[in-house]
């Protein structure tokens, strides 16, 4: 690849700070805040995770349609990246500012309120951002190298946030700094320093491929997503992979409190999962891909993710270097299936163009981000729900052995469970990438203006060809 494509990896990845400022600070960090910083019971939790990620999911979907009917001269995609970044990070701070001195039925209320405004400005955000992948290239290995781009400085960005605010909160546990004050000072730092990340991104970044611009009917476009069955296996894997992180990240921070005793450990734990992962997994990707293609990289990166899970349940060790280990496992598998699966996303906007002769980026983008979303409802709310009836009281150093279980259970064998469901259903995931070369091949077939363009390809016959 030349100096100009790595230019733009690197300048669409820098849009990856400013998500995770909002993504990683909910995984990590949000569901311990409503319980033990604003006084939110669990199960309230639970249910207002659930509730409103769901509320996301489904503006996922217009935003989807907004974005796709958008034409200016900086393209459908990048504008948005400008114009939703400051009240964005304003939302951002609002959600970690819940009013100490209010009811309980108060908090909840503004809880509910900040945290739905957060999430439909956020989907103004991340399907554009999202879907910018599909318009910057058509090349399989450039598509490979954006989806590591975006894990490689997620990763980084969340042992940022982890180095930054986990000691904080064990210094607030020992009569520290007020963890309001903490979250409030540091989250509208962040939110600049996103501000300038998305400018970044919108700077350097550049739509190329075509795509029609006629407007079409809501109907339309539906039809198109449902017919497109590589993008529903993308969202069915991404609902239970997005679940299994959030399962895993909620809880995270339970088990370094009231099982290891020691919420600083929390910093090598995300250094493991991160840091470690990256050094194995971006070159690993890449041989993967070369070897057994995208599909076959996704898969082995299930089955590492699941073997992390199992070696963790299974040894019960408070070794924290052996904890390390598993940790680092476990990001391997983690950073292998993420990766894969945005670029795998953007290979589904040409299988839904061949198959239905449109071409719509933004939407396919916001069922994925749907499943995504979905996922983080229920992968959000299982720990919490799993907390309550394990018995699990806010703030206790010494929890009984059923919430030590209960927190053993959200954070692996859930997490487990769910990836290796994705694994089976995964082998019949039907591109190619040979198969996938057939496909742009013929698109750019129809696009010459010579040539009378061919009718949309009927599902029962792309899968005889895909057979």
């Amino acid at each position: 690849m030349n100096r100009q494509v790595w230019a733009s990896v690197a300048f669409y990845g820098s849009g990856e700070i400013a998500n995770n400022f909002i993504y990683a600070m909910g995984a990590m960090f949000l569901l311990n805040y409503y319980t033990d910083v604003a006084g939110i019971p669990a199960v309230a939790v639970g249910t207002l995770l659930l509730v409103i990620r769901i509320f996301d999911a489904g503006a996922d979907i217009w935003a989807g349609r907004v974005v796709d009917r958008t034409n200016t001269r900086w393209g459908r995609f990048r504008p948005y990246l400008l114009w939703c970044a400051i009240p964005l990070a304003a939302a951002n701070v609002l959600v970690f500012s819940v009013p100490r001195h209010w009811s309980g039925d108060l908090k909840l209320v503004y809880a509910y309120v900040s945290y739905a405004l957060l999430g439909l400005l956020f989907s103004f955000v991340s399907i554009p951002y999202g879907s910018l992948s599909a318009a910057i290239s058509q090349n399989a290995r450039v598509r490979a190298m954006l989806g590591v781009s975006r894990e490689v400085v997620a990763s980084l960005t969340a042992i940022f946030l982890a180095v930054v605010i986990a000691p904080k909160i064990h210094g607030a546990a020992h009569g520290g700094e007020s963890m309001h004050a903490i979250y409030t000072r540091y989250l509208i730092v962040f939110g600049l320093i996103g501000v300038v990340s998305y400018a970044v991104c919108f700077a350097g970044t550049k739509e190329t491929v075509e795509y029609q611009k006629e407007s079409r009917t809501l109907a339309s476009s539906l039809r198109t997503v449902f017919r497109n069955r590589a993008l529903l296996f993308i969202c069915f894997a991404q609902i239970c992979i997005v679940a299994a992180y959030f399962s895993m990240n909620a809880t995270i921070i339970y088990f370094a409190r009231y099982v290891l005793k020691n919420t600083e450990v929390l910093v090598e734990i995300v250094v493991a999962r991160k840091l470690l992962g990256l050094l194995v997994a971006v070159p690993l990707t890449a041989w993967l891909v070369r070897r057994f293609g995208r599909k076959g990289a996704f898969i082995t990166g299930l089955g590492v993710y699941v073997v992390g899970f199992l070696l963790l349940y299974c040894f019960r060790t408070t070794d924290v270097s052996l904890i390390l280990a598993f940790f680092s496992v476990i990001s391997v598998g983690q950073m292998l299936t993420s990766s894969m699966a945005f670029a795998l996303q953007s290979d589904t906007v040409e299988y839904g163009e061949y198959v239905s002769g449109e071409r719509i980026e933004g939407m396919s983008y916001a069922f994925f981000s749907f499943a995504r979303k979905s996922g983080q409802a229920f992968g959000g709310a299982i720990p919490a729900f799993v907390l309550a009836m394990s018995g699990y009281v806010p703030n206790l150093a010494n929890q009984g052995a059923d919430s030590v279980s209960g927190i053993y259970t959200a954070l692996t064998l859930i997490p487990a469970s769910l990836l290796g469901l994705t694994m089976l259903v995964f082998v019949f995931y039907p591109l190619t990438e040979r198969r996938y070369a057939q496909i742009v091949a013929e698109i750019q077939a129809r696009r010459k203006p010579d040539e009378r363009t061919p009718e949309p390809v009927h599902e029962t016959q792309l899968a005889r060809d895909l057979s």
